[in-house]
């Protein structure tokens, strides 16, 4: 896969989370497992988030990028791993989740999480452009394939 089809993939990804998550929690009773680890998901997805855009603004050397990229995957590989398991545990309950179409979840606190964490993305932009201008470099290369491996991964499972 080329490097700028890379890129473009994991900012279609960040959209999708931030933009379908709402909906996969509408009118049913939302399990307290379930509602405890989005709640979690997107506070630790977003904080690493942002840490890692605001590493990779701060440099200009690809190899502290690099750096910030693998810390940023080493933080949510887990918290993806552990949203795959939770799907998988309460999977007739995310299958009818995904039949509604809502705005948002229809509960307070998972609300306001998905909000802080939309926020944490639009830094990601500008640190995309910036990744993008050092992806020659090997270690930024070898970054982005983690990255791109644990996408591949969950769009694995999702099917």
């Amino acid at each position: 896969m080329n490097k700028r089809s890379v890129l473009l993939r994991f900012l279609a990804f960040l959209c999708v989370v931030s933009l379908l998550a709402p909906a996969a929690f509408a009118a049913q009773q939302i399990p307290p497992e379930v509602k405890s680890y989005v709640i979690k998901f997107f506070n630790e997805y977003g904080n690493a988030t942002k840490t890692m855009a605001d590493r990779v603004q701060k440099t200009d050397d690809p190899e502290q990028i690099a750096g910030a990229l693998d810390k940023y995957v080493d933080t949510v590989a887990p918290l993806m791993k552990g949203m795959d398991d939770l799907q998988k545990k309460y999977k007739d309950f995310f299958d009818a989740m995904e039949e509604e179409d809502r705005e948002d979840s229809g509960d307070a606190d998972i609300d306001k999480a998905n909000a802080e964490f939309e926020k944490t993305q639009q830094g990601m932009m500008d640190a995309m452009q910036k990744i993008a201008s050092h992806m020659e470099h090997p270690k930024v290369e070898a970054a982005m394939e983690r990255l791109e491996k644990i996408m591949s991964d969950m769009d694995e499972t999702a099917e």
